[in-house]
């Protein structure tokens, strides 16, 4: 996909703050004009592909009669030149990723051809036999579904930038190798290829994928391990988890069991509502307490912070 990135500082950008400078121009206007016209000359670059280089008929739609003003601006500052493509007059704007950096049409036209060898069973089938889900370099189990991390599976191109891919140039790897092949030039030199599996390991996706395509598989690798780290190399495996032994008379079995009722103790009668001043039920009788008799109540007194005692009857 084709794109521009403008650097945090591309509005300061020295080439362009300079011509604030040059004698004979506005600075309050020049400046902004020059960044206007260059980022759409960029926008327009990017966007058809043409790496940077610019034809005149664009520069003229967008920079109308300021045009031949404003390309000599750019040329003393810098920030482009006049070349020649195919013996006709163009110009090549500023390589600059602190500036603007725009994808090259090699990055994208290899993407491209990536993404149609990666959806092309002819391809992907006969890789996904021959590996399985290991990884051709370090050997880890890759993973198909799930989060994306350094054990993602993917296939990695073996052959030049763009170039289709074929089954012997394409082979299975892990993400985090694959990143690292494609930063390092030197990476196949420290990480030599390794020879396909004799006894491929295939996980549940990849056994589906493959029984789909015609080939019937059975995954011979289960969900768990699959989804399990790899073991460094000499490193112990991960240990079984195991339940700790029961301590003598605490088995769970053995314990009674909780009662989930929901009763108290002693049932709380609400047949009928107290009009005592405290809120307080009646008794099932309409007496004050339950049953017949006075219940004691204690309540501060308003004199010396003293408690006095009351008995509450029947009024």
């Amino acid at each position: 996909m084709p794109w521009l990135k403008s650097g945090d500082n591309a509005a300061t950008y020295p080439k362009v703050m300079q011509i604030a400078g040059f004698r004979g121009v506005d600075p309050q206007t020049v400046v902004n004009e020059v960044f206007g016209w260059l980022a759409r000359c960029m926008l327009q670059c990017a966007g058809h592909t043409t790496d940077y280089h610019l034809d005149v008929g664009t520069a003229y739609m967008l920079g109308g009669p300021r045009t031949d003003a404003l390309v000599a601006l750019c040329k003393r500052a810098g920030l482009l030149s006049e070349v020649k493509l195919d013996g006709i007059k163009a110009y090549k704007l500023i390589e600059d990723p602190e500036f603007m950096h725009m994808r090259l049409k090699a990055e994208i036209d290899a993407e491209r051809q990536r993404q149609r060898d990666n959806s092309n069973p002819a391809l992907t089938v006969p890789v996904t036999l021959r590996d399985g889900d290991n990884c051709r370099y370090c050997g880890v189990l890759t993973q198909w579904r799930g989060k994306t991390s350094a054990r993602t599976r993917t296939l990695d191109h073996r052959e030049g930038l763009g170039e289709p891919a074929t089954v012997d140039t394409l082979v299975v790897a892990c993400m985090r190798c694959n990143s690292s092949r494609q930063l390092n030039p030197q990476w196949d030199e420290d990480h030599p290829l390794r020879p396909a599996p004799a006894t491929p390991l295939w996980g549940v996706w990849a056994a589906d994928y493959l029984t789909k395509h015609g080939y019937p598989t059975e995954p011979n690798v289960d969900l768990e391990q699959q989804q399990r780290p790899a073991p460094a190399p000499g490193a112990d495996p991960a240990p079984q988890r195991v339940r700790p032994a029961t301590a003598p008379g605490d088995d769970p079995a053995q314990r009674p069991a909780k009662s989930t009722s929901n009763s108290l103790p002693s049932p709380i009668r609400t047949s009928s509502l107290g009009s005592g001043r405290d809120g307080s039920g009646l008794g099932s009788d309409g007496s004050g307490g339950a049953g017949s008799g006075a219940r004691p109540s204690r309540r501060r007194g308003r004199r010396g912070g003293r408690s006095r005692t009351t008995a509450r009857g029947d009024s």
